[in-house]
């Protein structure tokens, strides 16, 4: 079975199961929605799960999915005001650790999905020119490209 089909399959499956897409990562670990919910409002929860979607679907690592949730969030309610410096340590603060580990976190994260996706998959997402590139992005590129996907889609 082909990668997209096993992410729609088990996207659907877990939705036949009474979960949502913000059930299903933060930090790596699976929460009810009610835990969820008691820590974002209702606007930000729809934000995050479809933010959460697209990463999901593009193949980023449960760990680090949170970095990058994060990230493209911040840029999205700042509409795109906050430099890559500021969004690393924003997202350090809220997780209690160093601005270079996030930098680090959400690199290892889209050099993981660029070696081991199918780029054709991702064009959906980032773009045809953005796919035909021969090295990884830079974090910026990626999240500014899944920011892009997002309002374009009518996120905010």
């Amino acid at each position: 079975m082909p990668k997209k089909e096993r992410t729609d399959f088990m996207i659907d499956l877990l939705r036949e199961n009474g979960y949502g897409m913000r059930d299903l990562v933060v930090l790596g670990k699976v929460l009810t929605s009610k835990e969820f919910q008691q820590s974002i409002t209702a606007e930000q929860d729809k934000m995050d799960e479809r933010i959460i979607d697209v990463l999901f679907r593009i193949g980023i690592p449960g760990p680090m999915m949170e970095y990058l949730r994060q990230a493209v969030k911040l840029k999205v309610d700042t509409n795109g005001e906050m430099t890559m410096g500021q969004i690393y340590q924003k997202i350090a603060n809220n997780l209690g650790t160093r601005s270079g580990m996030v930098e680090t976190r959400i690199k290892a994260a889209i050099e993981i999905v660029w070696r081991s996706s199918d780029r054709q998959h991702m064009k959906e997402y980032l773009g045809e020119d953005f796919i035909k590139q021969e090295h990884r992005p830079q974090n910026r590129v990626f999240i500014n490209a899944l920011v892009q996907y997002l309002m374009e889609k009518g996120l905010k």
